[in-house]
């Protein structure tokens, strides 16, 4: 056979004879270029597929998570599947190789502007991003708990020894020691606050610096039991697991609009994809009957039973290693696709006003009693104990109205009115710091401005100085079981606080006297 022959380009062709050309390397894909600037291209073409199994995962987990919304994550899926075809095309045809080729310089520099594009875009998303918190499910700072959920990881960041937020506190009293328990949600917890900025440890300070208080009542020590997420019916387990141990002079359960919605579910989803189980009631026959006797262990995104404590899982839940832009994508996508961005915020963020808003007054009807079945159980426990009870109700996401009144759809006032109804008819002190949160400025100047929603050093400030008030007037009057809103104005409860305040009079009288 001659040269010619031999050189002919039918022999030149991929995966015949030499099959190598000039210049160019021979590959599973044909001839791959070789020169400089041609590697580097065909490397970095081969490293973007990469870019789709980004969101191929998160994809995948959509699917399997309890409550899914799983309108995006096929689409995503098969775009996946579509950029892998097309990338893995180029490099079998030899027209796209030779096109790579050719614009070497151009698509590293293209890769080059993109990565660091993408790269400066997390950045940004990270210094946005305002939901991290000071624990979270699969972290280090919280611990699973069959009979609560979970609990925060004792003798972890602010948390004490004797596994609540703040210094650790021994559960026997020294003598001559006044004690009040605190329970609630991350309202009580002091979310995105130090424990000190806490409206407990403000409450704590506003007594001891009262000469008259202390001097009637020794040093006061109050106990943060908050904790974020927590429910009522959590509430109420921590007073019977835990909070009575202390053995606590006075017991606040700290009320939040969402305590409503809490109540109905008996788990929740974190953005992160996490599932974290919790305690359920239902009422039978006017009876707290729990669900189930043992809360479950949560699940990462995966499906997974974990344990809070497990380091594998607290590193892949870590939210170093999620991406801010991802989840800020998404959300975006998620909202157009439902037209969320042109719902009104309620829509948007519904478990925080069923209580004042027409749209959810059936759901908020239903679950009222329940709440309030609760509420009577801490206050039943407390009272057999030995502690006097005082509910009290924050006034945080009462955001849409400028001062405690209706405005249809928004039913504010009502709704106060209904609390203290409901706290009256259980023979429940109640206080509400509604109108002097309001008159101050309320969202304004005493809500943390990244969620809008969780009361800054400022607000945590004026409830633990409102109840303050509240206690240096009404205690001991509360064992009367009067009904005192410190701010409520309201008619039907204007004859009562004369009588209440009647009461205090003689009672002071007396004491004068002895």
């Amino acid at each position: 056979m001659s040269n010619d022959a031999t050189n002919s380009p039918a022999n030149n062709a991929p995966g015949v004879g030499s099959s190598a050309r000039p210049g160019c390397e021979s590959t599973a894909f044909g001839s791959l270029p070789t020169s400089r600037f041609a590697k580097y291209a065909t490397v970095v073409w081969l490293l973007q597929l990469a870019v789709p199994t980004i969101g191929l995962v998160p994809a995948v987990r959509r699917l399997q998570e309890p409550y899914p919304s799983n309108r995006l994550a096929p689409l995503l899926i098969t775009f996946c599947l579509v950029w892998y075809g097309a990338c893995f095309l180029v490099l079998a045809v030899r027209a796209g190789r030779r096109w790579i080729a050719s614009h070497a310089a151009q698509l590293i520099g293209l890769y080059v502007s993109v990565t660091a594009s993408l790269a400066a875009a997390e950045v940004i998303c990270r210094m946005l991003d305002s939901t991290e918190q000071p624990w979270r499910p699969g972290g280090s700072m919280i611990d699973y708990s069959p009979v609560l959920g979970w609990t925060l990881a004792a003798g972890v960041g602010d948390t004490g020894t004797h596994g609540w937020r703040g210094p650790s506190v021994p559960r026997t009293k020294r003598d001559g020691q006044f004690r009040i328990a605190c329970l609630g949600d991350s309202t009580t917890f002091g979310y995105l606050c130090s424990w000190a900025e806490a409206w407990p440890h403000q409450l704590e300070v506003s007594l001891n610096q009262d000469a008259d208080w202390t001097r009637s009542h020794g040093i006061t020590e109050v106990l943060n039991l908050g904790v974020s997420g927590y429910g009522p019916d959590q509430s109420m387990l921590a007073l019977k697991e835990y909070g009575l141990s202390y053995s606590p002079d006075i017991v606040i359960f700290h009320l939040c609009l969402n305590d409503f919605a809490d109540v109905a579910y008996d788990r929740n989803v974190t953005p992160g994809g996490f599932t974290r189980y919790k305690p359920s009631f239902v009422l039978k026959d006017g009876h707290l009957v729990p669900v189930r006797d043992r809360v479950p262990l949560p699940r990462d995104p995966e499906g997974h039973e974990y344990h809070p404590g497990d380091s594998a899982h607290s590193a892949r839940s870590s939210h170093f290693f999620q991406s801010a832009l991802w989840q800020f994508v998404r959300k975006q996508a998620h909202d157009l696709s439902t037209g969320a961005w042109r719902k009104d915020p309620l829509e948007v963020s519904q478990p925080q006003y069923w209580p004042i808003n027409d749209a959810f007054r059936a759901k908020y009807a239903k679950t009222r009693p329940l709440v309030w079945a609760m509420i009577r159980e801490m206050s039943r426990v407390a009272n057999e104990a030995g502690a006097e009870f005082l509910v009290t109700l924050s006034p945080a996401n009462m955001k849409f109205v400028s001062r405690p009144e209706d405005a249809p759809p928004w039913r504010v006032a009502t709704f106060l009115r209904e609390y203290h109804d409901d706290a009256d008819a259980l023979g429940i002190p109640a206080l509400d710091y509604a109108a002097e949160y309001f008159a101050e400025g309320g969202n304004k100047r005493f809500v943390i401005e990244q969620d809008g929603y969780h009361l800054n050093p400022q607000g945590n400030a004026l409830v633990g100085q409102a109840a303050a008030r509240w206690l240096k007037t009404a205690y001991p009057a509360a064992k009367l079981r009067g009904v005192v809103s410190g701010n409520n104005e309201s008619p039907h409860n204007l004859g009562e606080r004369a009588l209440n305040c009647l009461r205090l009079c003689v009672i002071d009288l007396c004491g004068t006297v002895q």
